[in-house]
């Protein structure tokens, strides 16, 4: 079996350099004639898979280490019978822990989210779920937007999207779509940002082109922007750079134990597919042990710390 991945995606030597003949390239130069021998495609959300890169290969597979699935053409792939499978909710708990960094480094930075409580969590799938968990965790009143989550389960209390207003903090995780009932390409507008409280504190670590750039550099104005993913990737504009209180450079999911966790669902399903053989994971997930001098060390100090 011949494996085309991504140069970028972590620990596919360790499980797949054995069982496979294995090439690692850049995502960014994918094209048509690079993948035409492949099997197997491993990729991440840089590489756009349709027909045009797929159309002359006898890929069968399809493994993206991404939540989102924008980047894939879903319905041709279906249409050509590749097997797709997104490692969805890989990275779920290293994009919550970071809501929780923003919200520490917003208290001790510029004494924010300390007295002011109410927080909306827009988007609760597996990220904004575990978000949610930890804002109440700090003592957050949270309010859930999902329409999605709405329609389909009546015990899930959900506010509307035009009815949020008066928030101190919000943090968006949602994927990026264009179609549909609720697509959320650009669907934060100029009215949404008005609503909240004067100093609300805005985090989006889902995908940048759910907001309009000019949208936030207007709402930047009077609402303190922390952001980790921006609108027409690898490219940044800089205005919105210099009005950011946090600018991080897409990494929010970006942690050790969530590269493995990726790679290791990727295997798993490929075993379930008969792809290759059950046997059992070749790297166990790491643990680290932290040690703060000192007695007196408030929650954000620790957080920070780490």
């Amino acid at each position: 079996m011949r494996i085309i991945a991504d140069d970028h995606i972590h620990y596919v030597r360790d499980y797949f350099s054995s069982i496979a003949d294995l090439e690692l390239i850049p995502g960014r130069t994918m094209t048509a004639d690079k993948v035409k021998d492949a099997d197997v495609l491993f990729v991440r959300s840089i590489t756009r898979v349709n027909h045009d890169l797929l159309k002359n290969s006898r890929v069968k597979f399809v493994g993206s280490v991404t939540t989102g699935t924008d980047h894939l053409d879903l319905p041709w792939l279906k249409k050509q019978g590749i097997a797709v499978f997104a490692t969805k909710g890989f990275n779920a708990p290293p994009v919550a822990d970071y809501v929780v960094g923003v919200v520490a480094a917003m208290q001790q930075r510029y004494g924010l989210l300390i007295s002011q409580k109410k927080a909306a969590v827009i988007g609760v799938g597996r990220v904004g779920n575990l978000a949610a968990e930890r804002l109440r965790l700090l003592g957050f009143d949270v309010t859930l937007c999902d329409p999605f989550r709405a329609a389909a389960e009546p015990a899930f209390h959900a506010t509307a999207l035009n009815n949020l207003q008066g928030m101190d903090l919000i943090t968006v995780h949602v994927p990026l779509t264009y179609g549909g009932d609720h697509p959320t390409f650009q669907f934060l507008k100029d009215d949404f940002f008005e609503r909240q409280h004067k100093d609300c504190v805005f985090i989006n670590a889902s995908r940048g082109a759910v907001v309009d750039t000019e949208v936030l550099l207007r709402a930047a104005k009077h609402t303190h922007l922390c952001l980790d993913v921006f609108e027409h990737e690898p490219l940044v504009n800089r205005a919105l750079l210099t009005q950011a209180s946090i600018a991080t450079p897409h990494i929010a999911g970006y942690s050790v134990q969530s590269k493995l966790r990726g790679m290791d669902m990727l295997y798993r399903e490929m075993i379930q597919l008969k792809l290759v053989p059950d046997a059992p994971a070749p790297l166990t997930m790491p643990e680290q042990t932290l040690t703060f001098a000192g007695e007196n060390h408030t929650w954000a100090e620790v957080v920070l710390g780490v």
